[in-house]
């Protein structure tokens, strides 16, 4: 790694910067505190995922526990040494940190501090620490690991422009989070109102629906079926599609992009599953997570098979269902909350199909449903988009980082 440009300098980072490590009181059971004298103790936990911020903290530590970790303030970077290890975040407070923290400090004369956090978030940091691992494989990064990293910076007036660049996908990213963020909290509401009946949409003719809901349980509506049966560890990673654990748990309509593979023997007697079948998780280590549904929605020539530890529900008639209304009233808080009641365990919790045909889901007509469904469905399509606007960033954003921090990408920082 050599610099593009006769003005950038190489060296590495026990050259460029000072790093002090954090450390903690013991045991520090004995030293967390609500008192309103306690002082903020920095956690991994208190960084909100994909931010290089950190606001506040969960948790303090009283002024005794203080005096023996170290006290780090508002605007300087921080690095974390194990678990996520070489995440840099920028301050927003002060505090202490324990020994999973490192405070880069003296950077100042050869590094602007936007450009500094960019840097050391770099696939090429990055890269270093796994290349200079023994064995290739980092669980956490020592001072020297750190210390040893070369780096090809530019003069000052570059770094600043560079970070400003970087700073303008930053923002756009964060804009787009935050749109993400309402259109959720938009939905969660909308949820809850549509699918309790507190809000009416307007029918075809631009009138409130005013017909009432009708109480049906499961047991009346359809009936169930089992997923795979009499299947080993050998039978799977080939053969024919089916849906795994993980795509009902995830999706409240079944992700075709996500299918497995397993061995169906010709003449095999198996499940398949169908347009408008609501597929099950049959068990969970948590109980708010037992019971997780996902409505099948694709028409496809080829059989479609259902995970061994999952069961299947397949409506009688289409007729009067609505497949998205169903799918979005059984992740909703009120049937969520009768699934759980009727779940069983003690270390695992089980959801049976015989439970299952208890559940009581109230059902308006089905105009009603039809367009219920369209308005969640809309904000789904919304946030799904932003979704991969953020990707789309994201993606960019690291190959702009890769070019303008080794020069091929070269700044004028003349317009300083």
């Amino acid at each position: 790694m050599t610099p593009n440009h006769s003005n950038w300098k190489q060296k590495r980072f026990k050259e460029l910067f000072r790093l002090d490590r954090g450390s903690s009181p013991r045991p520090i059971a004995n030293y967390i505190t609500d008192d309103k004298d306690g002082v903020n103790w920095i956690k991994i936990g208190d960084a909100k995922e994909d931010s290089i911020y950190i606001h506040s903290t969960k948790q303090k530590i009283s002024k005794a526990g203080a005096k023996k970790s170290r006290q780090v303030f508002k605007g300087e970077i921080i690095l974390s040494n194990s678990m996520s290890y070489g995440h840099p975040y920028l301050l927003n407070l002060d505090g202490y940190i324990h020994d999973g923290w490192f405070v880069i400090r003296d950077y100042e004369k050869n590094f602007d501090r936007d450009f500094l956090l960019q840097y050391l978030g770099s696939a090429m940091v990055k890269n270093q620490y796994k290349k200079l691992a023994v064995g290739g494989v980092v669980s956490n990064i020592s001072r020297d690991l750190v210390y040893s990293i070369k780096a090809v910076i530019p003069p000052l007036p570059e770094q600043r422009k560079i970070a400003r660049i970087l700073a303008v996908w930053d923002k756009a990213i964060h804009t787009t989070k935050l749109l993400i963020d309402n259109s959720k909290q938009l939905k969660q509401a909308l949820t809850q109102q549509l699918l309790t009946g507190q809000k009416r949409l307007l029918d075809d003719f631009g009138q409130p629906f005013n017909k009432k809901w009708e109480n049906k349980t499961l047991r009346e509506i359809g009936s169930t079926f089992n997923g795979l049966i009499g299947k080993t560890k050998t039978d799977f990673g080939f053969g024919k599609p089916y849906v795994p654990y993980l795509n009902i748990f995830r999706n409240t309509f079944t992700d075709m992009n996500h299918l497995d593979l397993v061995a169906i023997e010709k003449n095999e007697t198996q499940n398949s599953i169908h347009f408008g079948d609501i597929l099950f998780t049959a068990s969970s280590e948590t109980l708010q997570e037992v019971g997780m549904s996902s409505v099948y929605l694709a028409t496809t020539k080829e059989n479609i098979y259902l995970n061994s530890f999952c069961f299947g529900f397949r409506p009688f008639s289409l007729r009067e269902i609505s497949p998205r209304f169903i799918g979005y009233m059984l992740r909703s808080y009120d049937i969520r909350r009768q699934i759980i009641a009727l779940s069983q365990g003690a270390s695992r919790y089980n959801f049976s199909k015989t439970q299952l045909l208890k559940v009581s889901i109230p059902f308006p007509p089905l105009k009603e449903q039809q367009k219920i469904a369209a308005v969640l469905t809309n904000i789904d399509k919304k946030i799904d988009s932003l979704e991969h606007q953020v990707l789309h960033l994201r993606k960019e954003k690291k190959a702009l980082v890769q070019q303008l921090l080794t020069g091929k990408i070269h700044v004028n920082s003349k317009k300083e």
